[in-house]
């Protein structure tokens, strides 16, 4: 049965990096739990695919100098035990916290898909890339009717693309836009308000950044990505107390 994290009591959400890794290796069950712990209300993950097919939680294309898709799972975990499989991420913290699973390359999306809606509901996670053919692949497979259509998917932006970063997001087909805080000042924000296009910022670790993006009102502000999930949700909850 597919499970859902506890409702959010804020309307921008703290999602933290790679999990907590202030006192952990980042993306290990470890900094997820930690993340859990600490109150974050998502954890963003990197999810890649072994040689073998096996869906894995890692951020670097190469391990020790090879590439990762070049390896077997077993020959993964040999090397860093630590790297935890998709399937393994999903048993220990589905439903305990919202998910952002960044999908690092195009090829796999189907077999992500087939996993998460098995153990998420589309209130448990969403899903992102930087590659737009992975966007448009995911909504395409979202579309088809065995899936749930609900699940949202998001592209990731970094440097400036041809034109607007919103009509871009409308173009590649997807449900958010998730931009580097470089993007950040209020007539983008208002931009994205105008166009219904909510935001997911990454990756926000300056306190006046943070409460740039929190502080009441928020507009389409919905998800706050930083290492520092901790400081992040002092701050949110300074600055609610007195709004």
């Amino acid at each position: 049965m597919a499970s859902t994290p506890p409702a959010y009591r804020f309307p921008t959400q703290i999602v933290a990096h790679r999990g907590d890794h202030t006192h952990a290796e980042e993306n290990t069950l470890a900094a997820f739990t930690a993340a859990i712990e600490s109150g974050a209300d998502g954890i963003e993950l990197d999810v890649r695919r072994s040689r073998d097919g096996i869906l894995l939680v890692f951020h670097d294309a190469e391990l020790e100098g090879q590439p990762l898709a070049a390896l077997t799972w077993a020959e993964i975990r040999a090397r860093k035990p630590t790297i935890p499989t998709l399937e393994e991420v999903l048993l220990q913290v589905g439903g305990k916290i919202a998910l952002d699973l960044e999908l690092k390359e195009a090829g796999y999306e189907e077999q992500l898909l087939a996993l998460i809606s098995k153990q998420l509901s589309p209130a448990a996670c969403v899903l992102t890339s930087f590659l737009p053919q992975v966007v448009r692949r995911l909504k395409e497979l979202l579309r088809r009717g065995d899936l749930d259509p609900a699940f949202q998917v998001g592209l990731l932006v970094e440097a400036q693309p041809a034109g607007s970063p919103l009509a871009y997001c409308r173009e590649v087909g997807a449900d958010f836009l998730a931009p580097h805080y470089c993007w950040l000042d209020l007539p983008f924000l208002a931009a994205a308000a105008q166009a219904r296009i909510p935001l997911y910022v990454w990756t926000v670790n300056d306190p006046e950044i943070m409460a740039f993006c929190l502080r009441p009102p928020v507009g389409e502000v919905r998800g706050l990505i930083t290492d520092l999930p901790s400081l992040a949700l002092h701050i949110r909850a300074q600055l609610w107390a007195v709004s």
